[in-house]
């Protein structure tokens, strides 16, 4: 088969980084925790203005100051995480970032504020029982001891009401519970400004929380600030379809709407609760301006009141829309899309782009050819978009054998009999064998780097690392897999 020769990229990138860059991203994490934290403890410990303490509370101070800065820190680094601009702004400059596990991070980043709370109590309950000469009366009577009783208490409630069968039963009251970062900031700002502890030169050491924070928590303010700002421009429902599995394709309209293929939107409803967005995928072209399809499956207690209450003229708000724009896959010759139920909806926005792109003569556009693999419970639930997918490949087949769409059943229910289904595509029973795909993908297309984009469950996602680099460390095998995870779920 006639194939393009490979683009140059670095072999080494290629072998060690693209399936690789959450792990690196972690170590260099984790080594920036350490070696910040033996930097602040030698700064701390030569600093002669501070000889009063250490010949006082000693380790007590440095072990306190030392999981306050860490908490600074991490508390910076997340509000930037938690940034969906500066998010999908970066995702669009370099897709090796990780940001598909930016909801990882947050978590990774909530665990290590905890310990580092849990660390910087304990040292001040030693530093408070030595001033006080065996009680603790300064935890009471001071502003600094106040205020850390009051962050205890936050802390637990937003973590307690975070906890899965809570986020899962009771979503409103996790959304709400949430919302007590605004205290928490507020309250970590006032915690450090008093006078509790001072140098030999009786200068105040008070916090320094509200430098590290200050630009990330306005960035991030601001943000919001704007979501609501651009929500409030009049969104208009237009059409709703129903299919199997209590799948529903939503249409509205909002003027002056633009996004990119693969990106999705935070959806409000105020009748339903004030504080609760949501985030649907765009299934939409995105040359049609203003025109918004998203996809919403009817399974928590918000999605079900959400489409019973669309009729009725209710007011909802979108947000501008986020995330990484799969258009990407224009630069290379060969992509693969790889999704997992729902996951589908990542690449139709993108699949009905693909005949514009080629039909405009773009120089820019490389593409020869694209593979979907879709992967079902049951047969009846690629309803929702196999009459789509059968225009646009009757579409793109004027380009020649471009688009190849290999859909697999993965349940054994007696109702995924073929035979009460006229196929429409290649059906397949079981899930899909990709080590005889992507050896398949290697002898079509030697020689070339093939982008390929997965969409589905976090086994899926690990499954298909395990197989991308086993495949890209072959030293017989000439072509490369550019992997990166889209959308992942469980």
């Amino acid at each position: 088969m006639y194939t393009l020769p490979r683009e140059k990229q670095n072999k080494i990138i290629q072998k060690y980084v693209f399936t690789n860059i959450h792990p690196i991203v972690c170590c260099f994490w984790i080594t920036f925790q350490v070696s910040l934290i033996i930097y602040f403890c030698i700064v701390l410990s030569n600093n002669i203005n501070l000889d009063n303490l250490m010949s006082t509370i000693s380790y007590g101070f440095i072990i306190a100051k030392v999981s306050a800065l860490m908490i600074n820190i991490n508390f910076l680094i997340l509000f930037l995480v938690m940034n969906k601009r500066i998010l999908s702004t970066i995702s669009n400059i370099s897709y090796l970032l990780p940001i598909n596990y930016h909801i990882q991070y947050h978590i990774y980043i909530v665990y290590l504020l905890l310990f580092y709370s849990f660390v910087h109590v304990l040292a001040h309950l030693y530093n408070f029982y030595i001033i006080d000469n065996g009680t603790y009366m300064s935890l009471i009577n001071t502003s600094a001891g106040v205020t850390g009783i009051i962050l205890i208490i936050l802390f637990s409630i937003i973590c307690i009401f975070s906890i899965k069968y809570i986020r899962n039963n009771y979503f409103e009251l996790f959304a709400i519970t949430h919302l007590l970062y605004i205290f928490i900031i507020i309250t970590i700002i006032f915690h450090g400004s008093f006078c509790f502890l001072q140098d030999i030169n009786e200068n105040c050491i008070s916090g320094q929380f509200w430098m590290y924070i200050i630009i990330p928590f306005s960035l991030f303010i601001i943000e919001r600030c704007y979501r609501e700002y651009n929500s409030y421009q009049k969104t208009i429902f237009l059409d709703i379809k129903k299919y199997h599995g209590n799948c529903n394709e939503i249409t509205f309209y909002k003027t002056f709407f633009e996004y990119n293929p693969g990106q999705w939107v935070l959806i409000n409803c105020p009748t339903i609760s004030a504080f609760q967005w949501h985030p649907f995928t765009i299934t939409s072209n995105p040359i049609e301006n203003g025109l918004i399809q998203v996809v919403i499956k009817e399974r928590g207690d918000w999605t079900k009141q959400f489409i019973k209450l669309l009729d009725d003229d209710i007011k909802i708000k979108i947000s501008y829309p986020y995330g990484y724009r799969y258009d990407v896959i224009t630069k290379y010759r060969v992509a693969v899309l790889i999704a997992g139920g729902i996951g589908i909806t990542a690449f139709m926005g993108l699949i009905k782009s693909l005949s514009c792109s080629l039909g405009h003569g773009n120089k820019h556009v490389y593409l020869k050819k694209v593979y979907l693999y879709w992967t079902c419970k049951d047969i009846k639930d690629f309803h929702c978009f196999v009459d789509t997918l059968k225009k646009i490949k009757l579409e793109l087949d004027k380009y020649g054998d471009f688009f190849i769409i290999e859909l697999f059943i993965s349940g054994l229910s007696m109702s995924n009999r073929l035979s009460l289904y006229p196929p429409v595509f290649n059906y397949n029973y079981g899930r899909p064998n990709f080590d005889t795909i992507f050896s398949d993908l290697c002898k079509l297309h030697p020689s070339n780097n093939i982008k390929l984009f997965l969409c589905g469950s976090k086994k899926m996602n690990d499954d298909l690392l395990h197989i991308v680099k086993k495949f890209n460390n072959t030293n017989s095998n000439t072509t490369q897999f550019i992997y990166q995870p889209g959308e992942i779920f469980t």
